[in-house]
Parts: structure tokens; sequence; C-alpha cells
């Protein structure tokens, strides 16, 4: 009987932070149209905003060519005195 009591309280626990984990992710998107970086390292947020607006400029042609970029995924990298830039791209629901 104790074992039974055991096993179901401990599956109620771990259906209830399975379903708090799939909330989190919900519930933690922005509503509004503003870069939030998903990152785990701390990026250069001045340098994705800047090439935020130069695609902006152009974003037409980009997205037709090679599809949407997913800016809070963004990542920066310096290396050899330049910055460069990583952002995954998404067409026709799957990341290229």
């Amino acid at each position: 009987m104790t074992k039974k009591i055991s096993w179901l309280s401990f599956m109620a626990v771990f259906l209830f932070l399975l379903n708090s984990c799939v909330h989190d992710e919900i519930y933690s998107a922005s509503a509004s149209e503003e870069y939030h970086s998903k990152s785990l390292w701390k990026e250069d947020e001045i340098y994705i905003k800047n090439i935020i607006k130069i695609y902006e400029e152009n974003e037409n042609e980009i997205r037709k060519e090679h599809g949407a970029p997913l800016w809070e995924y963004a990542m920066t990298m310096d290396k050899f005195d330049e910055s460069y830039l990583v952002v995954p791209v998404r067409r026709n629901g799957r990341i290229v």
C-alpha cells in the first residue's frame, strides 16, 4: 500500500514538473517585437541591434532568398580584430 502511494505521489510530482517546464517556455516569450537574446553567453547587444537595423532596410530581398532569421538566437564572435554575427535562419519551417 505504501509503495503504491509513494509511486503515485512520485508520478504526480513528476507530471507537475514536466507541465511546469512546458508552460515556462510558453509564458516566457515576449509579446513585443523587441529583440530578446536566448543565448547562454553574454552577447554584444549593441552590435546585434545595429545589424538588425541594417537587415530591416533590406528585409524583403533577404527573406525571399534565404528565409527568416531567428534574432533571439544570434551569437557574436570577436576574432582577429573583427566582429562576426551568427544567426540561424528558418525557411519553410526548417532551420537552414
